[in-house]
C-alpha cells in the first residue's frame, strides 16, 4: 500500500475561531492507495467550516481512483448538514462514473447536528 497526503506534506485541515476562546476545529484528510482502491481517511469534525477541505479530498479521490472508493469516517466525531450534502454529492458523482464506493464509520462515533 502507498500513502499520499492531499495538498504535498501536510494533510488538509481547517482551524477556526468560535465564540470568546479559541476552538481548533480540525479536520484531516488522508489518501492512501491500497492496489485499484483509493481509501480516504478522514478525522475530526466536517462542519460548515471544514467541508470544503472534506469537499476537495472527496474530489481528489475521485480522480485519483482507477477502481474504487473506499471513505473511513471511523475517526470523525461529528458531521452536520454541509457534511452530509457533501457525502450525498460524493455519491452521487461516483455512481455517475461507474465507479464503486464504500463508507465506513466501524467503532466510529458520529454525531449528527440533525439527531441531537
Amino acid at each position: 500500500m502507498t500513502a499520499a497526503v492531499v495538498h504535498g506534506s501536510k494533510p488538509l485541515h481547517t482551524s477556526v475561531k468560535a465564540g470568546q476562546g479559541v476552538h481548533a476545529m480540525r479536520l484531516t484528510c488522508r489518501l492512501d492507495y491500497d492496489g485499484e482502491a483509493t481509501l480516504v481517511h478522514a478525522r475530526g469534525e466536517i462542519d460548515v467550516f471544514t467541508s470544503a477541505c472534506f469537499e476537495q479530498c472527496l474530489q481528489r479521490a475521485m480522480m485519483d481512483s482507477r477502481a474504487q472508493v473506499v471513505l473511513d469516517l471511523s475517526e470523525v466525531t461529528f458531521i452536520d448538514e454541509s457534511g452530509l450534502r457533501i457525502l450525498d454529492r460524493f455519491r452521487q458523482d461516483c455512481e455517475d462514473r461507474g465507479l464503486p464506493f464504500a463508507l465506513t464509520v466501524v467503532g466510529g462515533r458520529i454525531r449528527d447536528k440533525s439527531t441531537l
